[in-house]
């Protein structure tokens, strides 16, 4: 099949030009202005969005990464903590959790959304153990009133939970947005999000005043004041007024854009043969839609055959990569994040499929079964 009608994992461009006219008027509005850090762009961003989520503040860092190590740094975590997280998200939590000095210790997820189980938690806390960092992965929400209750069960209240919303743009857990339930949440706008700029941003959120302060002192080399450190661990973190005029536009459509991924998992479930399990809660936002298959090399080679683009999200477990083990650290058993990561595989459901594409990805996924007897 001729490569100019491969079905792509996501789509960035098609979504410039859904807002194109409004995008190149606020970034030469940007351009105008004279102003490219810390600007008006980026106030009425952290504004908007503060408010979107329902939350009191945000503050625009430069990537999702950032914003993680910023959670961290801002809650007093460190050298000899240990933050829990889960191995298969990427690794993006682990390197937030080394930079700060900190150890990851990793929690086992469950078998029918690869999010991380609550049940787990219990076994995997030390009197070391400062936070954890809770993933909402693929755009499913973690129930974090669960997370609460384990740590709570364990008689740690003290222990501080991060939600790393990447991939959670919009999703709700209890009527409320993810990146409002636990102590501080961190966002990525890479190109791909469900709300992406047109390159590299992030946010930290948070109801807490203190933390807020902090996380404002140490995205700017620790200032208080200009040019006046007043904490250490500091950094140059901040998000540009171009990103921030573009994710303004782009805020307008999550809505809408979150409800076509909805309908597009909706679809393909309805497609799916015998032996293939969506992972995805179309109920989420779809920031990628994952189906376990036991076949999964077949089922991505005949995807392929049909010119349907697939990946693995993601094909390393973060505690079996060199840079874990260089540490001298032991890759923990983890049976069902290990029992997933083999079988699983990411297909396109971005918002800005046609008819004609969803239909292929259908009608391919249909044929499936038949074509392996």
């Amino acid at each position: 099949m001729p490569v100019n009608d491969l079905i792509t994992i996501a789509q960035p461009g098609r979504e410039y030009t859904q807002c194109k006219s409004r995008i190149d008027a606020a970034v030469q509005r940007v351009m105008g202005s004279g102003r490219w850090i810390k600007g008006d762009e980026t106030r009425a961003f952290e504004e908007e969005f503060a408010a979107w989520l329902g939350i009191e503040f945000a503050l625009g860092v430069g990537n999702g990464t950032d914003a993680l190590e910023l959670c961290l740094r801002s809650c007093g975590v460190g050298a000899d903590d240990e933050v829990l997280t889960v191995a298969n998200a990427g690794g993006y939590a682990r390197t937030a959790i080394e930079l700060v000095g900190a150890r990851p210790v990793y929690v086992d997820v469950r078998l029918d959304d690869a999010l991380v189980n609550p049940a787990a938690i219990l076994d995997a806390i030390t009197p070391r153990t400062g936070a954890m960092v809770v993933t909402h992965l693929y755009g499913n929400p973690v129930d974090v009133r669960a997370i609460q209750k384990a740590v709570s069960d364990a008689r740690r209240p003290d222990i501080l939970i991060i939600e790393d919303c990447a991939q959670a743009h919009g999703a709700r857990m209890h009527s409320q947005r993810c990146g409002t339930l636990g102590d501080m949440a961190a966002f990525s706008f890479y190109p791909t999000k469900n709300l992406g700029a047109m390159g590299d941003a992030g946010m930290v959120v948070t109801r807490d005043a203190d933390r807020f302060s902090r996380v404002k002192m140490l995205h700017q080399y620790g200032w208080k004041e200009r040019y006046h450190a007043e904490i250490p661990g500091g950094r140059n973190s901040r998000m540009d007024e171009i990103q921030a005029a573009i994710l303004r536009v782009k805020l307008e459509y999550v809505e809408p854009w979150n409800a076509q991924r909805q309908a597009n998992a909706r679809a393909l479930n309805d497609a799916l043969p015998p032996g293939v399990q969506c992972l995805t809660n179309p109920d989420g936002v779809v920031h990628q839609y994952v189906v376990r298959c036991a076949q999964t090399r077949q089922l991505a080679d005949h995807l392929s055959d049909h010119g349907v683009q697939t990946d693995v999200h993601y094909p390393v477990l973060d505690c079996d990569s060199a840079a874990y083990l260089s540490l001298g650290h032991t890759a923990p058993s983890l049976p069902d994040s290990r029992a997933l990561h083999k079988q699983i595989l990411s297909l396109p459901c971005h918002p800005h499929l046609t008819q004609a594409e969803l239909q292929r990805i259908h009608e391919a996924l249909k044929t499936f079964d038949h074509k392996q007897d």
